[in-house]
């Protein structure tokens, strides 16, 4: 029997396990039963199947999260599996089946078999870009204690605040702490134990909600004293918050398909190095109530700020902006300038820009229209004003962006 890296190689799984039907591979997928990361999964992966010119019979087993595998997959005479690998004995289960296996979890820090998973650090710069916009001092990080990919998140958040001279917060819960009954008390008392207004980055958005409950049942306003920012952008959870949750959307479609292209590889005889681990990077964020607030003590600042955040995409100009704000203009714009550190044009165009490279990096829409859905009428004005703010065309950042930003790939220590 051949190894590779420790593990068997696809002949040596096919003789243990023969196929049952020659034109055909089998391959299973194991995910949790609920969760919108899940279900975008599963798309990613039916996305590689329309395009594969062999597709495969797949085998979708739904089950609680960290439930072992069922038994009855130790006796399935399949030829790959995709699976959400979450705890080390999972991980004992499925080594044991001596089949090629891609992991879609982040929750171990040293997987054993390929991994698909989420860009910590990036996710971390895109919920500390997302208060740095709404001008919060005051950061923390509320997560799972235990989940790696939470604890990953925390520790890139810490470190870009305290890069900079800041300071993160933070409230790690138990399990016991994340319990229903438990959690407002938990995490109410640590939250009026901190300054404010507050910006917190939930490790994700079913922590996000408990967050929201906690501040409910403390009667914290949301999100004038404490902003919330979650993860996954799992509508079922975001929507049913008080208010509704802000949360940045990850690559969970991309993560499945490249699974399945890795696992498609490895079936063909490409053994992947094991342990390997590509972080993708996220999509955005989908903006809710939860942070539609600008933590600045000058009303008429935060007025201004706004209105551009709303409006700056629609084109909305500076003179519209201070006949709206019912101080004089060359007030207002020495106010602005001393709270923001920018002049009010150069936040419509950073509001604008930040909208363009959105479009840019997760859609394919020609730039015209982008130039377009960010308030300009002429793709050469567009295009002059985001050079001057990101330093590049908007054709080369999008050809940057899918050339290096779109997976950062690890390799075990």
């Amino acid at each position: 029997m051949n190894h590779i890296n420790g593990f068997p190689t696809v002949a040596a799984g096919r003789e243990a396990r023969p196929k049952s039907n020659a034109g055909c591979q089998q391959v299973a997928v194991l995910v949790d039963d609920t969760g919108a990361y899940s279900r975008d999964l599963l798309m990613g992966i039916g996305r590689y199947q329309r395009e594969n010119k062999k597709p495969w019979a797949l085998h979708v087993i739904r089950r609680r999260r960290f439930e072992l595998p069922p038994p009855c997959l130790q006796e399935w005479r399949g030829q790959g599996v995709i699976a959400r690998v979450d705890t080390p004995e999972v991980e004992r289960s499925l080594k044991a089946l001596r089949l090629p296996v891609v992991n879609v979890s982040g929750a171990l820090k040293k997987p054993f078999f390929p991994t698909l998973t989420q860009d910590p650090l990036l996710a971390a710069h895109l919920a500390l870009k997302c208060f740095d916009d709404r001008s919060f001092r005051h950061h923390a990080f509320v997560g799972d204690s235990l989940q790696q990919w939470s604890l990953e998140r925390y520790e890139q958040f810490r470190h870009l605040l305290e890069a900079r001279g800041g300071v993160c917060g933070s409230l790690l819960l138990s399990p016991e702490a994340s319990e229903a009954d438990r959690a407002p008390e938990v995490i109410g008392r640590w939250l009026n134990s901190q300054p404010r207004p507050l910006g917190i980055w939930a490790g994700d958005d079913r922590v996000g909600l408990q967050v929201l409950n906690a501040c409910l049942h403390s009667n914290i306003r949301v999100p004038e004293d404490v902003a919330v920012l979650g993860v996954d952008n799992d509508i079922s959870l975001t929507d049913l918050a008080p208010p509704p949750l802000s949360s940045i959307i990850l690559n969970a479609e991309g993560a499945g398909y490249r699974a399945a292209q890795t696992l498609d590889l490895w079936m063909a005889g490409e053994v992947p190095p094991m342990g390997t681990i590509q972080q993708l990077a996220p999509v955005g964020v989908a903006w809710r109530r939860s942070t539609d607030v600008f933590a600045v003590d000058d009303p008429h600042v935060a007025s201004a700020l706004k209105i551009i955040q709303r409006e700056a995409c629609d084109g909305v100009r500076v003179a519209e902006v201070v006949g709206r704000v019912p101080i004089a203009r060359r007030q207002l714009e020495m106010r602005f300038k001393d709270v923001v550190h920018r002049t009010l044009l150069a936040e419509i165009w950073r509001v604008q820009c930040r909208r363009a490279k959105e479009l840019l990096e997760t859609t394919n829409l020609p730039l015209l229209d982008v130039a377009e859905q960010c308030g300009y009428r002429h793709l050469e004005h567009f295009s002059k004003v985001f050079k001057k703010v990101v330093g590049h065309p908007p054709g080369e950042h999008r050809r940057n962006w899918r050339r290096g930003h779109a997976t950062r790939a690890m390799t075990p220590a």
